[in-house]
């Protein structure tokens, strides 16, 4: 019985994680796409957009953080299983889900938008594509996608992966919301930015309007998450400090277990329960 009633507290979870990555990308999407496009009407600047991208993530990160770990980009998970915290079959849940939600986000913008708005946005950025402000700029984009992904996600593994062994909950959404405005303040003009292979692909899917800048924004990325989690396992991570305590399922999931993996640490967890109540 106690299996039976572990497993089912896992597909339970799981599909609270899935749901709240989902969910996460599809709003992340739908408001900074929504920036991007009044961006190119001319009625917010660069600022703005950036502060849209940036409140988004630290509000969900603060949301969904004890659920899913909020990862809310593809490249941050493929950086968790580059530090074996994450394993390939979750991870692939974890991506679907980001892209769908990411499609989502930006399916409802195009039900949303007129023909007349559609007109003008169609030399433009369509439904908030991410775009660098000539194709010149294209190459320098793919290195500036590369060194702004690195650092978001030496911010994620530092301040919100290891953020709830610190007790720093705050500071990590905050961090995050701060260093992707800077970093669209700093390469806006040379690649968007993406920083986000979901966010930047999403429009794109939708449209139909994929282009070499949508290279740019998918491989930049992976790029850059790869070499962040090479230098935090090579510099930050200390595996004697490497504690975790949390063996109830939603802890089990969000750290990146397999099923089977999730399945014995609930069991290890309710075992140990017991053994305290005797």
């Amino acid at each position: 019985m106690k299996t039976q009633v572990s497993a089912q507290a896992i597909k339970r979870t799981e599909t609270k994680v899935l749901m709240a990555e989902f969910l996460g990308l599809f709003l992340i999407t739908y408001i900074s796409s929504w920036a991007t496009i009044f961006q190119d009407l001319g009625e917010v600047s660069q600022s703005a957009v950036a502060l849209a991208h940036g409140l988004t993530v630290m509000t969900f990160t603060w949301f969904i953080r004890d659920i899913s770990g909020a990862h809310l980009n593809p490249a941050i998970t493929l950086s968790m299983i580059i530090i074996k915290r994450m394993g390939w079959t979750n991870s692939a849940f974890y991506i679907g889900s980001q892209f769908l939600g990411a499609i989502a986000g930006a399916a409802c913008i195009y039900i949303q938008m007129d023909g007349g708005l559609a007109a003008q946005l169609k030399d433009k950025s369509g439904l908030g594509i991410p775009m660098p402000s000539t194709a010149e700029y294209e190459i320098s984009g793919f290195w500036s996608e590369i060194l702004g992904t690195l650092f978001v996600v030496l911010v994620f593994m530092t301040l919100v992966y290891e953020g709830k062994k610190h007790k720093s909950e705050t500071t990590g959404g905050l961090a995050m919301c701060f260093a992707i405005y800077s970093i669209s303040m700093t390469i806006g003009e040379l690649s968007g930015p993406g920083l986000n292979p979901a966010r930047a692909l999403g429009p794109a899917i939708v449209t139909g309007k994929i282009s070499r800048i949508q290279f740019v924004h998918f491989f930049g990325p992976i790029i850059g998450a790869a070499i962040g989690a090479v230098l935090y396992a090579a510099i930050f991570f200390d595996e004697d400090d490497d504690e975790r305590d949390e063996l109830p399922a939603q802890s089990a999931i969000s750290t990146g277990l397999d099923y089977n993996q999730s399945q014995s640490a609930i069991m290890q967890y309710n075992e140990a329960e017991i053994e305290d109540l005797k």
